[in-house]
């Protein structure tokens, strides 16, 4: 459970960035926060889904720990890079 959590920070921190790296004085700060926000809900639905269809034996416990984590980290990563593109 420690793994899941420590990657499961990780992917938030890298989210959190793709939302306060950007320089405001460009505009658009309301729709960047609004997807900070939406893919933050979106990584922690995830998480939870994917507990619940491992605690019913329905997905691998290690494919359920990795999945939201690797999905927020690539979403943050991708965001990133878009964003330092221009």
């Amino acid at each position: 459970m420690a793994l899941r959590e420590v990657s499961a920070a990780s992917s938030s921190t890298e989210l959190a960035a793709a939302v306060s790296l950007r320089l405001f004085r460009f505009g658009g700060v309301q729709k960047v926060v609004l997807g900070g926000i939406a893919a933050g809900f979106v990584l922690y639905v995830m998480a939870k889904i994917t507990g619940d269809l491992s605690k019913a034996g329905m997905m691998a416990p290690l494919l359920a720990a990795g999945l939201p984590p690797g999905v927020g980290s690539v979403t943050g990563v991708i965001a990133l890079l878009y964003q330092e593109d221009g």
